[in-house]
């Protein structure tokens, strides 16, 4: 008898535990998550489809607590069934039985740890059925009462639904694109809440919406109660993920005031809650048992969420894709000056999947010119300096110098519950548990990849940059997990930079070992770039010249091109991009300043924000201050090496500062850069992959 074959059948002498049947369902499926892609494709399908199967039952209503018991017994003797979970997770399913014969626990349903374990997503971000996935679009509906008097102690319903048509009084103009494996199954659409001037009654700021392909969801509903008693606007945002990827946010505000400002108001019942129709609905495509969605009447003091703007187009989480190891959320408070932290990891590989982390205050926040104006002008200045006639006293000061702006860093942009938690997770990291980083963030300037954690007790550290492949993203889009490269495009204008010519030769020779890849003649004006970015056809947008940044508004910081002519990113406003838009390619900015962003009068401004807005660029890289000519065609060269060889984004970009760290160690040019992107995304080149 096989191994296999004995270890089922000692699990068939047993019976599941029933106050064990939360643990033992959540402890399975993390343990398959965690070992994915040592699962068969065919039992991948099996387990999914029974996953899939146990969360279309567990969200129906009228359902009883015995019968929420039976269905995790059969899910779990299901398993059973599949060769890779016996395995992969006998330890686990062993750990779950009893002796005694199984009864029931009686009169509970399924719990949050039971809905949580289901809707995680496997190491590969979901289903590997990937080629028979659907993508559906769908809006958000958010409803929030627009003001709170100061002296209101009750609670308030914050409502949110997933609606196929664009609300009537929603101001809300951008989708959320869902992916579907299969039509008759729902999606899981987890949504986590920030709103640091309220308690969330319950105490979890996390709710998940059912998604049938075609029709509304049901709503999810926070508890929401005023703590901050202060008058003025109070800054929600939501943030939805689909298999651990972010495909959105929302933010709104409502406003504390001091008085009463009158109005109808919504109808209330005694007990201070919205009036909810309670009675049934029809049945949605010939389901039986999905609850009716609350029915509150018609009130136009009812507020809807905006949704921070999106792109038209934008591919987002496919159920086959990878997501980060770990998830660093900034949310930038109303006040301007507080940033609010939160650490996720979609797969749980960090003993938790979402944790607050606290927040910072700070005083000039507001202009971070002024912030780290002073920090920039010496890595530029360090960065233009000689890489071969550095002395090595030089060297070490330049080093010494680097790694003390990124301690400042770490301990004014750090809040003290993330710096006590840093320690924790870089241990995973050490011991390869983890590796992938993505700061997803509402500011857009500061370096995050150069801050250098350090503590008196702990071993000598490392940059971020130097330590996880690491990325960043704009938060309230979703990210692209693959690009096929066919057409590749160069703005390389004849300036007095050596590595222009350096880089135009490294294009000129992939042809030969990719031929389904072609390289167009170089851009050196500004007509013809305008008219190539409107046509499209392109999936790699490549810049080898020089930028600058104007601190007034980023929005006119300029790229310079021959004969004196310019490029800005207001150029890439509205229909300007329409064929990049379609394309959503990679674009890589080889110049001074390009990274770099500051919040504008429309908005967030720079060459980063709008390669990524306005061009849905599957990933963009820029540099927060000056590069070095002697290294930048290194890196890029590198760098596209590595995604020729098959490596994720992330992957190939650090391995590219890794060169240019080896190459020239003092000097800051390695820590310049900034990626935007999936950090696991991969890029295919010339054909299908």
């Amino acid at each position: 008898m096989s191994e296999i074959a004995t270890q089922r059948a000692e699990l068939a002498k047993l019976d599941y535990s029933a106050q064990a049947l939360d643990t033992t369902v959540a402890n399975v499926l993390a343990k398959l998550n965690s070992v994915w892609a040592a699962v068969s494709p065919a039992d991948q399908d099996a387990i999914q489809s029974r996953r899939r199967a146990l969360a279309v039952a567990l969200t129906a209503g009228g359902i009883s607590g015995g019968e929420v018991e039976r269905l995790l017994v059969e899910f779990l003797r299901g398993l059973e069934t599949i060769d890779s979970v016996v395995r992969l997770a006998y330890a686990e399913l062993r750990a779950g039985k009893q002796t005694q014969t199984f009864r029931s626990g009686g009169g509970r349903g399924a719990s949050p740890a039971v809905l949580d374990a289901i809707s995680t997503a496997p190491d590969t971000g979901g289903d590997p059925r990937l080629d028979t996935s659907a993508t559906a679009p769908y809006f958000t509906k958010v409803d929030f009462p627009p003001t709170i008097t100061s002296r209101d102690d009750s609670v308030h319903p914050l409502v949110i639904q997933l609606v196929i048509n664009r609300p009537a009084q929603s101001q809300a103009d951008v989708q959320l694109n869902i992916e579907f494996l299969d039509p008759a199954v729902p999606e899981l659409i987890e949504v986590y809440l920030t709103a640091p001037g309220f308690e969330e009654t319950t105490r979890i700021n996390r709710r998940t919406l059912i998604v049938y392909k075609g029709e509304d969801s049901d709503p999810a509903i926070f508890l929401l109660k005023l703590l901050d008693k202060t008058a003025g606007d109070k800054e929600l945002r939501l943030d939805f993920y689909h298999l651990g990827y972010p495909i959105g946010s929302a933010t709104f505000k409502t406003e504390a005031s001091l008085f009463n400002t009158g109005g109808a108001g919504a109808t209330r019942t005694p007990a201070g809650r919205p009036a909810i129709r309670t009675g049934p609905r029809p049945l949605l495509g010939g389901r039986t048992g999905i609850p009716a969605p609350p029915q509150a009447e018609p009130d136009s003091s009812a507020g809807t969420a905006t949704l921070v703007e999106g792109i038209d187009g934008l591919r987002f989480a496919k159920p086959g894709t990878v997501a980060p190891d770990v998830i660093l959320r900034v949310v930038q408070g109303e006040d301007g000056k507080t940033l609010h932290f939160k650490l996720l990891s979609p797969q749980g590989k960090i003993g938790y999947r979402e944790k607050e982390m606290g927040k910072v205050i700070i005083q000039r926040l507001k202009d971070p010119t002024l912030l780290l104006a002073d920090y920039f002008a010496e890595l530029n200045t360090m960065a233009q300096s000689s890489i071969a006639a550095i002395e090595p006293a030089q060297a070490e000061d330049f080093l010494a110098r680097t790694i003390s702006f990124g301690n400042a860093i770490y301990e004014q942009m750090f809040p003290e519950e993330l710096k006590e938690e840093y320690w924790r997770i870089k241990k995973l990291r050490d011991e390869g548990k983890i590796q992938t980083l993505l700061v997803l963030s509402d500011e857009p300037w500061i370096p995050w990849e150069m801050a250098y954690p350090y503590h008196d007790d702990q071993k000598e550290n490392d940059f971020l940059a130097g330590s996880w492949h690491m990325s960043r993203w704009q938060a309230g889009l979703g990210l692209n997990p693959e690009l096929i490269v066919k057409s590749v495009q160069l703005v390389t204008p004849t300036l007095d930079l050596a590595f222009v010519q350096e880089e135009k030769a490294y294009f000129e020779q992939i042809p030969a070992a990719q031929p389904a890849v072609t390289i167009g003649e170089p851009i050196t004006d500004r007509s013809s770039f305008l008219a190539q970015i409107k046509k499209g056809n392109v999936q790699l947008l490549h810049f080898a010249t020089h930028a600058s940044f104007v601190g007034e508004n980023a929005d006119s910081s300029p790229i310079h091109l021959e004969a004196g002519e310019t490029i800005t990113p207001v150029d890439l406003s509205g229909p300007a991009t329409v064929g990049l838009r379609r394309e959503r390619p990679i674009v890589f900015l080889n110049a001074c300043h390009g990274g770099r962003l500051e919040f504008t009068l429309t908005g967030l401004g720079g060459w980063a924000e709008r390669m990524v807005k306005q061009a849905a660029a599957t990933a963009f890289v820029g540099a927060y201050w000056e590069i070095n000519d002697e290294l930048a065609s290194l890196f890029a060269c590198t760098f596209y090496d590595g995604l020729r060889r098959g490596a994720s984004l992330a992957e190939a970009f650090h391995a590219a500062r890794q060169a240019l760290r080896v190459a020239a160690p003092a000097n800051p040019t390695w820590l310049a850069y900034t990626l935007y992107g999936d950090p696991n995304a991969h890029i295919y080149w010339g054909e299908e992959k």
